[in-house]
């Protein structure tokens, strides 16, 4: 495990001084297939061994806020997809949980049209974007009930009427949960609504 971790988070993994795009952007490939190890490996003996999964998590979750690691690509890159790798759960309840603080700390920290504030933000969402299986059933059962004349939020009404709006009181809300900047990057994405409801999936 610390071998995979580190290949996740370490700060430079190949050349320093790299020349071609393929050596500057080989460690992302590097840094997945780690992502791919530890899902495999947490899937095969996270529930045979009951610490594994929350210590993991701990330390990716140190990297991700760290104000050592905030101006590292690579090391963000690998909190997020490991992060990603250990499930919903994780995603909903630990990256859902820090979003707002880490988009001020780290994602602010890069140009706002620089490559590496858009391969952060990629990476956000297709996170997110795990959650819609959940956010789905919301959108369903708005449908469902909107049709059967049953009384539902009035929030859900509004994008019910239209599949993929984001309302402006969703908005607000999605706003004070993850941050403008990634809130922003959720709206403009088609399963929009559906993310929104899998990133609020449970709560009242």
């Amino acid at each position: 495990m610390p071998c995979i971790l580190t290949l996740l988070l370490a700060k430079n993994i190949g050349p320093i001084h790299a020349e071609t795009d393929e050596e500057r952007n080989g460690h992302f490939q590097v840094r997945t297939l780690a992502s791919s190890l530890l899902q495999k490996i947490i899937d095969n003996y996270g529930s045979s061994y009951h610490t594994l999964k929350p210590r993991v998590t701990r330390t990716l979750l140190r990297a991700f806020l760290s104000n050592t690691t905030r101006s590292s690509i690579g090391t963000q890159f690998g909190a997020i997809m490991g992060m990603k790798s250990l499930g919903s759960e994780v995603i909903r309840i630990i990256l859902v949980g820090n979003l707002r603080t880490w988009s001020t700390v780290v994602l602010e920290n890069f140009e706002p049209d620089s490559e590496n504030r858009r391969i952060l933000l990629k990476q956000v969402i297709e996170c997110l974007s795990l959650l819609t299986d959940d956010g789905n059933l919301i959108v369903g059962r708005t449908k469902k009930h909107s049709r059967e004349g049953e009384n539902v939020a009035s929030e859900e009404m509004d994008a019910c009427k239209e599949e993929n709006v984001i309302t402006d009181s969703m908005k607000e809300k999605l706003v004070e949960r993850v941050g403008g900047l990634v809130a922003n990057a959720v709206c403009e994405q088609t399963n929009a609504v559906a993310i929104y409801h899998g990133i609020f999936f449970g709560e009242v």
